[in-house]
Order: C-alpha cells, then structure tokens, then sequence
C-alpha cells in the first residue's frame, strides 16, 4: 500500500501529535482509540530486542552478565551504588568495578584509595580499576588495583608501544 506524500505527511502529524501527548501526560481515551483504530503507535520506535537464545538476561529481570562491545564482562539488574541508579533501582555494573568495590571493601561512593601506580587520592567517581595482566575478562581480584585515570591511560599507551615495536 502505498501513501500519497498528503497522507504521508498527515500521518506523520498525528505521530508527532500523540507522542507530545504522551510525554506530556495528556494521553486521552479518545486519542487511545484513534491510535488502536489506525494501528499507530505513540511511543515512537520499539526497543529492539536480543536475538533468540540471548543470554544477558537484560530483558526478564533476572541477574545475569554479558561481555560489551568494548570487551569488558556487565553484570545485569543490580541494585549497587556503581549502577548510577537510585537506591532500589538495579542497573547495569562492569565486573571489575564490582570485584574492586568488594576487594576495598568500600560502604559509598565517597571512600578515598590511592592510585596504585602513583599514590593519588581516588574516590570512585574517578577511579579506574586496572587489569594488572592488561586482559579485561581476568577479573580475579588479585588482578585488579584502583588507578588513576593517567596511570590507566599511560599503562595502556605503553603496552600498545611496545607490541608495535
């Protein structure tokens, strides 16, 4: 079926329409029904799901963990204060944050350690754990020393140096 450039462009108006209603809150019964009846949708694009057989857990709430894109393994549906969420709120958090959290034994977000390559004060907000073995799925806890964010970043820049000479 192919749309006129009117009806086109009429149908993207009352996208447009329902969803300023709906962020706004004024979603009426009426506009409900006109949505159900031209088979609109009003909260824009669906969230693309995983593939079948996914194994992140992301989508069922249940704890789970994947490897990100940057190679670093996620725990999944945390309620823990390196998720950046309320408290209550479970959130995504990278292993090796969590694993340092547990070996520091930290209580908040505001406890200070050194740099283990230079001796700054860190708190978490800025706090690299770095992978002593430079492998970023090792996430054994004897692997793992806080580092600011320069000793992380030079560390890395050596390494990378070095396997090019």
């Amino acid at each position: 079926m192919t749309l006129t450039k009117e009806e086109r462009q009429e149908s993207y108006r009352r996208r447009g329409a329902l969803i300023s209603a709906a962020k706004k809150g004024i979603f009426t019964e009426s506009m409900r029904a006109a949505t159900v009846a031209t088979g609109e949708k009003a909260r824009g694009k669906p969230k693309r799901k995983c593939v079948d057989g996914c194994t992140c857990r992301k989508h069922n709430q249940t704890p789970g963990r994947y490897v990100s894109c940057r190679g670093y393994v996620i725990l999944t549906t945390l309620a823990h204060p390196l998720s950046n969420k309320p408290p209550g709120i479970t959130g995504n958090v990278p292993e090796h944050r969590y694993v340092l959290w547990n070996k520091l034994g930290c209580e908040s977000l505001d406890c200070e350690h050194p740099c283990h390559w230079c001796g700054t004060p860190l708190k978490w907000s800025i706090l690299k754990a770095d992978h002593v073995d430079f492998d970023t799925l090792n996430n054994a806890p004897e692997n793992l020393v806080p580092a600011c964010n320069r000793c992380n970043v030079t560390r890395s820049l050596r390494r990378k140096k070095g396997a090019t000479t």
